[in-house]
């Protein structure tokens, strides 16, 4: 039930809500990660993706995907950490399928990729999708994507205990 209020709360734009699944999800999610994907022992590494399954699970509630927990709000966080690790796994392995495939023994950086004309149309229309966001999930973005904060740090900065 307590789950539940949770999730309505940060459907609310509690932000409050959000740090505390965040906190109390942590540990048992990465000791889940490490028992089953053994490679997985880096630390900043399964930050960074608890940290992608965090704003995946927000975005889930906000788009009312997640409205009514059918499990243990852990459980269902683990879930969505392993589907989001299969797809990375599915992409690593069609890209070296690709690679072995065309026999490519050396990729060489596209410079055209930081051509301004490139990037800055893209960048503009990112800016403008990350705008329709509510004001919490927007800062928790720029501050996690463009600033390369710790999510630590963001919390403390938005008045956030965790």
């Amino acid at each position: 039930m307590q789950e539940q209020l949770l999730i309505d709360r940060i459907r609310a734009g509690d932000i409050k809500a959000l740090g505390n699944v965040y906190e109390a999800c942590k540990v048992y999610f990465m000791k889940y990660v490490t028992s089953r994907y053994p490679l997985l022992k880096e630390r900043e590494m399964l930050e960074d993706i608890y940290h992608e399954v965090i704003l995946i699970f927000y975005q889930n509630v906000v788009s009312e995907k997640l409205v009514r927990l059918e499990s243990r709000l852990s459980t269902y966080i683990v879930s969505v950490g392993v589907f989001y690790l299969i797809n990375i796994i599915k992409v690593l392995n069609k890209e070296s399928k690709f690679l072995e495939e065309f026999e490519i023994k050396e990729l060489e950086f596209d410079e055209s990729f930081l051509d301004p004309e490139i990037i800055e149309p893209l960048v503009k229309e990112l800016e403008v999708h990350i705008k329709k966001l509510d004001e919490g999930c927007e800062a928790l973005i720029r501050n996690f994507f463009y600033e390369k904060k710790k999510i630590q740090e963001i919390a403390k900065e938005m008045n956030i205990q965790v």
